[in-house]
């Protein structure tokens, strides 16, 4: 089950990486993403890895309330 949650991870953090990350606002909340996300791909059971993927869930939601500056938008 592992083997075939991972290729629908990829391109969620891929687009995850592609938000500019702003120095400011949105820096922690893109380093957690992306540790909760090797945390999932490295996970051994579901459950372990349904933790995970709602941590990211619940930082990116973090992430779309953070303001971006007008030069970066």
């Amino acid at each position: 089950m592992l083997k075939t949650v991972r290729p629908l991870l990829l391109p969620l953090m891929f687009g995850l990486m592609t938000l500019p990350a702003v120095a400011g606002d949105l820096e922690q909340p893109m380093k957690k993403i992306g540790f909760n996300y090797k945390q999932a791909v490295k996970a051994d059971d579901a459950a372990t890895m349904e933790k995970y993927i709602n941590e990211m869930k619940a930082q990116l939601d973090v992430a779309k309330q953070k303001n971006m500056p007008a030069a970066k938008k």
